[in-house]
């Protein structure tokens, strides 16, 4: 399962700063979404913050009798995960009540991680962020996201700024959240109370490793009956629990991952796009925990059976394009069908991982030969006509003719397969007789004189592997595929090689992914006993990823490798196991992947909660729920841990939140710096009225935190409003130093309040006017108090003090204001 409020990667083909702001405004005219969203935080829009006081917050849609608090929260709840695992260069994924079917899956859409149709919690996200690469340069946002992106840009809600800060920051310490959702009210008349949600999160900079989750029912009742809905259409699934890196674009098949089991791995839809399948799922997929993971049927893996595709015959493979592409007969008719296969070794984890746009063509086949190329040679196999054997030939003049043809000692029913790999050209067969899949070298002569031949094979291997038809083999980004059609059931199958050999690889794999920023450790092997399991299962692994910084790779392997030498050569589904980490830390792992949903799956030997019904609301760094479900919520970020922000529902009628924006006004020192830097960019695009209103939430964010603490936010703030003044045809004829000091002094001065005035009108004079002047000619009007704030001022004596002071510098007898202005 994927969360993707977390690092919004780009899509690809996507191009840098284009049509980020290029919507209308909505709402309120005078403002743009985006630049009115920007400022308003979830303290609500245009709500005054003046300090660590506690406000009012709108009045929560609770029932009276509802006997846990959290659900006074729950609208929180998709806020709360934005804070907990967010970040603008990765990936989406909510493990709550989520209709089943909407998982992400290689087959279906949702390989796209920012597919309209998957979790849209990372639209609302990215609409705050935006998108960047992984190199955090910022790049155009996915067309797939854009709705729920428009409901959060013009919705009045906005996270707080620890969720920009443990967003867009990416060098903060990692950190673990758990979210326990709690008790919920039972429905009037329904038969069942709604299972509690469970998330856990785990961050670090260069990854994120996001549990995959657990069957949850509805909480309607009878969720096994279909009158109305599909049975079971209302429930939630465990989707895979997945290793997401944050510095390279990927779909959800190149992901580490840990499918559920003993879930159907198939497409829900694959039958029918418009009617997808739904079932009583079963899997718990929680095995997460501090740079750790640990489940069943670990992916990527160097094979792959395609459930959502059969044939009643061999499937053939090719590279074209820089993708290989896969080719078979249907199974019950002769049509043709082609897909790409989606291979990866991205993470270093050689695999494949199913097709992808599968295409039925028109045509229909039966059997072919079988060609490659290989040193500028073709060669040609087949199987003998009126015999079993196998024949090679060779052509030197691209396919017109053919010589040296040599028969094998080797024979088979079916045609054979031929593909030319690392300089080598292999040979592919399914044995007579017991219908195994043979590999071999074929041994090719040459001599100085220009002679050429076939010689025979060598390096034969003769796997376990049973078909009843012909293999394919193809080689592809430096790896031999071998694809296959199943015994029984008319399964497609993949399968990855580096070297031929197409041994299972492991148990140990470390990945060297210093280029991402982090290692990869991970352990694998085939269940201890695989007959006593009703579902067959592929593996049970554990994984854990460490930051590359402050640790060389051999040492990382070295002491995994002799920390874990008690691990056996085959786990057992049940079995409890210790996993010792290179950096000293202990984990007790159980791989019993059904039942008992809220018993943890990897425990920390020393934070042992094994029981996480005992979990509160949230938990972790920056996100604590003190009160367990009582509904009071604790909100850090780095350097404010002991200040955060409070929201307290614990009294549904009056619930209040506690600001910290007076400790801690950096975030929004930066938020009002880049409204007036978003400001100028619109002027100079021309785009005058979305300009002013990013400006007028500017001018509001200076007054807030200068009536905050104006020695500590107005000094950097100054050089800003003179900038946005000086755009306006506003400049000053005494020093600089003093003019800031003068700006951040709200209390004894006038020029805060003239100069947000000033900033406020809209007014571009043609003709430029100094700002002093303007104050003095301001102050000595007769009758007139010296204003301190906005509301002091008066437009009228604004306007004449302008006047007088462009013919003053200017020589110019103007009698009209208007005539200063700018059309």
């Amino acid at each position: 399962m994927v969360r993707t409020a977390v690092s919004g990667k780009a899509a690809m083909g996507s191009e840098p700063c284009e049509g980020l702001h290029d919507r209308p405004p909505s709402g309120d005219q005078d403002e743009t979404p985006l630049a009115r969203g920007l400022a308003d935080d979830m303290q609500g829009s245009g709500q005054d913050t003046g300090g660590p006081v506690d406000e009012a917050a709108s009045k929560a849609g609770v029932g009276e009798d509802e006997p846990d608090r959290c659900g006074q929260v729950e609208a929180e709840q998709g806020r709360l995960r934005a804070v907990a695992v967010s970040q603008p260069t990765g990936h989406p994924r909510a493990t709550e009540h989520q209709r089943q079917h909407r998982i992400n899956h290689h087959a279906n859409e949702r390989n796209f991680l920012y597919a309209a149709s998957g979790d849209q919690v990372a639209g609302y996200f990215l609409a705050y962020t935006g998108l960047t690469d992984p190199q955090h340069h910022p790049v155009r946002f996915p067309a797939s996201l854009d709705f729920p992106a428009l409901i959060s840009a013009t919705a009045a809600y906005r996270p707080p700024p620890a969720a920009y800060i443990l967003a867009m920051n990416h060098n903060n310490s990692e950190y673990l959240h758990r979210f326990h959702h709690g008790t919920r009210p039972r429905l009037r008349g329904s038969t069942d109370i709604a299972d509690a949600g469970l998330e856990i999160y785990f961050r670090s900079p260069s990854f994120l490793i996001s549990a995959g989750g657990t069957f949850l029912n509805s909480g309607y009742g009878h969720d096994e009956i279909d009158i109305g809905v599909n049975a079971w259409e209302q429930t939630s699934r465990a989707q895979a629990t997945t290793l997401i890196p944050t510095r390279v674009d990927t779909g959800f098949h190149d992901l580490i991952r840990f499918e559920p089991f003993p879930d159907s791995f198939v497409d829900p839809y694959a039958d029918d796009p418009e009617d997808p399948d739904t079932f009583h799922a079963q899997a718990v997929n929680i095995g997460v925990h501090r740079r750790i993971a640990a489940g069943a049927n670990l992916r990527p893996a160097e094979k792959k059976t395609l459930v959502e595709h059969s044939t009643s015959t061999y499937p053939a493979l090719a590279p074209h394009a820089g993708r290989l592409l896969m080719a078979w007969k249907g199974s019950g008719n002769d049509n043709l069908n082609v897909a790409k296969v989606l291979d990866t070794s991205l993470l270093k984890i050689d695999g494949v991982e199913g097709v992808e746009r599968a295409v039925t063509l028109g045509d229909s086949t039966d059997r072919s030969p079988a060609l490659a190329s290989h040193n500028g040679r073709l060669l040609l196999a087949w199987r003998g006509s009126g015999n079993n054997q196998l024949n090679l030939a060779f052509s030197t003049d691209d396919g017109i003719t053919f010589q040296g043809t040599t028969t094998l000692g080797d024979s088979s029913e079916h045609s054979p397969s031929l593909v030319s790999h690392g300089n080598r050209l292999y040979l592919a067969w399914t044995g007579r007789g017991d219908g195994k899949l043979n590999v071999a070298k074929v041994v090719l002569f040459g001599n100085t004189a220009g002679g050429f031949g076939i010689e025979g094979l060598e390096g034969k291997v003769v796997l376990d592997e049973i078909s009843t038809q012909s293999p394919a083999l193809a080689s592809h980004n430096e790896l031999l595929f071998l694809g296959w059609k199943g015994e029984g059931e008319e399964k497609l199958n993949l399968r990855v090689s580096r070297d031929g050999a197409f041994q299972p690889v492991g148990p140990w794999m470390f990945s060297n992914l210093a280029h991402l920023g982090f290692y990869v450790a991970a352990y694998r092997t085939p269940p201890a006993q695989p007959d006593e399991l009703v579902v067959p299962l592929d593996n049970l692994a554990l994984v854990y990823a460490r930051e590359a910084a402050d640790m060389d790779f051999n040492t990382f392997r070295d002491l995994t490798l002799t920390r874990n030498t008690h691990l056996p050569a085959k786990l057992d589904y049940g079995g409890v196991y210790e996993f010792h980490t290179p950096d000293d830390k202990h984990f007790t792992i159980w791989f019993l992947l059904v039942g008992q949903k809220y018993d943890a799956r990897v425990v920390d030997q020393s934070d042992q909660v094994s029981d996480l019904n005992t979990l509160p609301l949230v938990s972790g760094e920056y996100l604590r729920a003190p009160g367990g479900h009582d509904g009071l919520i604790e909100i850090r970020h780095p350097g404010s841990e002991q200040s955060p922000v409070v929201l307290d529902f614990r009294n549904a009628e009056a619930p209040v939140r506690a600001d910290n924006r007076a400790a801690h006004p950096q975030p929004w020192i930066e938020r009002g710096l880049a409204f007036f830097a978003l400001a100028e960019k619109f002027e100079q695009d021309g785009k005058r009225k979305d300009a002013q209103s990013s400006l007028a939430d500017a001018v509001r964010l200076y007054d807030e935190l200068l009536r905050l603490n104006p020695e500590q936010n107005g000094p950097p703030l100054a050089p800003a409003v003179i900038r946005a003044l000086g755009r306006c045809g506003v400049d000053f004829s005494v020093s600089e130093t003093e003019l800031h000091d003068w700006l951040a002094n709200p209390e004894y001065t006038p020029y805060p309040a003239i100069s947000q005035a000033l900033l406020l009108s809209g007014w571009r004079l043609k003709a430029p006017v100094f700002l002093d002047v303007i104050v003095w000619n301001y102050e000595r009007t007769r009758r007139v108090t010296s204003p301190r704030t906005v509301a002091d001022m008066r437009t009228d004596v604004l306007k004449a003090a302008i006047l007088e002071g462009s013919n003053s510098r200017h020589g110019t007898w103007v009698t009209n204001f208007e005539q200063l202005l700018q059309p």
